[in-house]
């Protein structure tokens, strides 16, 4: 559950990015993890506000309009995520509020049909940044896809 919430921490970040950085030179088009795009933020809107298949439509359909993009399927597992952190308690004061639950993680098991579709979404995500990179080897957006860390030279932080 740790590397969902690294995970977690990195579409956030992406997502509640104030500045826009200038994608890399070799890139063609503006990033749209790195730019305004009305689209995703209505889809983080909805996802923030916990309506989690709505999201995820929107995420698709923006998806399906930039099949190459591998953004929106990383928004897509981020939706996975946020709606299994929701069902397990952790978007709450209470889980932060509780020292046993702050302190040792989370009780239960996450649903299995929930991780099945986030690994899916991550799985497309990184194939799509894959392609990205043999194109354009400096994309910033297909660089901080989940499972481009180590190969990049980036070293992901390891929890104990």
């Amino acid at each position: 559950m740790r590397r969902f919430l690294s995970f977690f921490a990195l579409v956030f970040a992406f997502a509640m990015a104030g500045v826009s950085p200038a994608r890399a030179e070799d890139s063609p088009t503006p990033s749209p993890a790195f730019s305004d795009v009305p689209e995703l933020n209505e889809g983080f809107r909805l996802l923030y506000t916990l309506h989690f298949p709505e999201a995820r439509s929107t995420f698709h359909d923006w998806g399906d309009a930039h099949p190459v993009e591998p953004f929106p399927q990383a928004a897509i597992a981020a939706s996975y995520l946020f709606e299994e952190l929701y069902r397990q308690g952790v978007l709450t004061s209470d889980f932060f509020l509780n020292e046993k639950k702050f302190l040792h993680g989370i009780d239960g098991k996450p649903n299995a049909e929930r991780m099945k579709d986030f690994r899916a979404a991550l799985t497309n995500a990184r194939t799509l940044a894959k392609v990205s990179l043999a194109e354009h080897p400096k994309d910033p957006e297909a660089l901080f896809c989940p499972g481009n860390f180590r190969r990049n030279g980036i070293q992901r932080v390891q929890h104990s």
